[in-house]
């Protein structure tokens, strides 16, 4: 038993290490505009425009350790939670296959967008969505996965950054 218990404290102690290795900043507005915005209706069970504003921010992930490092910074998913006014931002994989036989879709390198960054350099990322109410603050989650057997090199684990408050007359 206490074998299981020193791996487990190695392993939590790895992953806190690993995910030190990048940073994410404080999203920053970049855009903020009027528009129509696709809203379920719960009345109706289906999709109505509504009045809402475009969204784009901002963030970078930077560099923290000695070495250099490969990001992915497109190919990824983008979770918010709709209609929410503090709005958690969710930057991962998706594992695609093929249906009815299950294998792998392996997608272009090209697709990632993949960039080097040596300590202390930085790559550029940006959200962009539509929101039917206005965002009163805002938090990133950079957790990228490895469905592919390390064949593309990309940096994985989950990172969050510092919640972005935004002023409500603006």
């Amino acid at each position: 038993m206490n074998r299981v218990i020193t791996i487990s404290i190695a392993f939590l102690l790895s992953a806190v290490l690993y995910a030190q290795e990048i940073e994410v900043s404080k999203p920053m507005l970049f855009a903020k505009v009027p528009g129509k915005v696709k809203q379920r209706d719960q009345t109706n069970k289906g999709l109505i425009e509504v009045d809402g504003f475009g969204y784009i921010f901002m963030f970078h992930l930077k560099n923290i350790s000695d070495k250099q490092l490969t990001v992915a910074t497109d190919g990824l998913s983008q979770q918010t939670s709709s209609g929410e006014s503090k709005q958690m931002v969710i930057f991962t994989t998706d594992k695609t296959t093929v249906s009815g036989i299950g294998n792998l879709v392996i997608p272009s390198r090209n697709d990632f967008r993949l960039v080097d960054i040596r300590p202390g350099e930085v790559a550029m990322m940006k959200a962009e969505f539509k929101m039917a109410v206005p965002i009163k603050q805002i938090t990133i989650t950079y957790n990228p996965k490895d469905y592919y057997d390390g064949r593309f090199g990309y940096w994985t684990g989950k990172v969050v950054s510092e919640t972005t408050i935004l002023d409500p007359k603006k």
